[in-house]
């Protein structure tokens, strides 16, 4: 897969940073890898401490995260993956648009690895058995790319791969918009 170029959402525009990109890769037994990188002078955002004991945590999106959703052609049921640069995660699954949330069952939790200088920050984030476990290995899946800063001054900007018309939603269905196929 490409490296593909998140854009703030247009009520939310963040001057400060010079480049936000994804690089994803599905492994051949299932597993997604995506590398996220924040390109910006790092002491203007707010960025979760390291956890010593991260775990699944709720309520990621509400500070500093990078997230992914995927989906496929089958229905509308869809998955929200959160990963924080303090190692914690989550990955929720919905049944249709915003409703039937619930916590998805992993055979293991992600893995997540962060490198960070004062002016990059990158965070790798590993979901294993994606093919196979959560979705059917031959399924095309569509992937909606996104992230929530947090500047120093608590502000929150909201990135995506693609932006539907309105308010920053990052379940719309339009914003499901890097297809992978099987």
């Amino acid at each position: 897969m490409p490296v593909v170029t998140l854009l703030p959402h247009p009520e939310t525009p963040c001057s400060s940073v010079c480049h936000l990109t994804v690089h994803g890769a599905i492994g051949v037994e299932g597993q997604l890898e995506l590398q996220f990188r924040l390109s910006a002078p790092l002491a203007e955002f707010r960025l979760p401490a390291a956890n010593p004991a991260p775990g699944r945590r709720d309520e990621l999106w509400r500070q500093t995260c990078f997230e992914a959703f995927i989906r496929t052609d089958a229905g509308p049921g869809y998955w929200e993956c959160n990963f924080s640069p303090s190692g914690d995660w989550a990955v929720y699954r919905f049944d249709s648009y915003r409703s039937g949330m619930a916590a998805a069952e992993l055979p293991e939790p992600p893995r997540i690895r962060l490198q960070q200088s004062d002016t990059a920050l990158t965070l790798t984030a590993h979901l294993p058995q994606v093919r196979g476990g959560l979705i059917d290995p031959s399924a095309c899946l569509k992937l909606g790319l996104a992230t929530v800063l947090e500047s120093a001054d608590g502000r929150l900007s909201y990135w995506a791969l693609h932006h539907p018309a309105g308010q920053p939603d990052f379940h719309h269905a339009d914003a499901f918009a890097w297809t992978v196929q099987g």
